[in-house]
């Protein structure tokens, strides 16, 4: 669950401190712990997040700043935690997601693991087009003594 704070506080936390009346060492670590946890649940149960965030005692400007970025906030984690699982690492919070019932997690993964083929047979395809220009290349030069 640390990789998914640390994502999580590195993306939001700067765009909170941009709030004028918020001390964002107000929100302490069991905030980002339980803002965290219930963001993994936030495509298939958004209802607890925002419960979560109008229980606070902050500020109602601070509240609707915090839901406004929660739809990137998601997106983000979500990439950053799939991309991840695709390294072959592990956590609690990857293990959420992928025993939840929400496709976004499943659609990342998805990406992430066919994008080294689809770079691998671009790149292939540009080789191969490359091919009669560089004999040529090779050819030039050696005719020339280069080579």
């Amino acid at each position: 669950m640390k990789i998914a704070i640390e994502i999580v506080q590195l993306y939001l936390a700067p765009k909170l401190a941009k709030a004028s009346d918020l001390d964002i060492q107000s929100l302490d670590e069991t905030f980002w712990g339980n803002f965290t946890n219930t963001l993994l649940y936030f495509e298939t149960d958004p209802k607890a997040l925002y419960q979560l965030l109008l229980n606070l005692n902050i500020s109602s400007k601070i509240k609707d700043k915090i839901i406004s970025k929660i739809p990137g906030t998601f997106s983000i984690l979500i990439s950053e935690l799939a991309e991840e699982h695709v390294k072959g690492n592990n956590s609690e919070a990857i293990n959420i997601l992928l025993n939840s019932k929400g496709t976004k997690f499943k659609e990342e993964v998805s990406f992430f693991s066919t994008l080294p083929k689809a770079i691998s047979i671009v790149e292939r395809n540009s080789l191969k087009s490359e091919l009669p220009g560089m004999f040529e290349k090779l050819q030039k030069k050696y005719l020339d003594g280069e080579i």
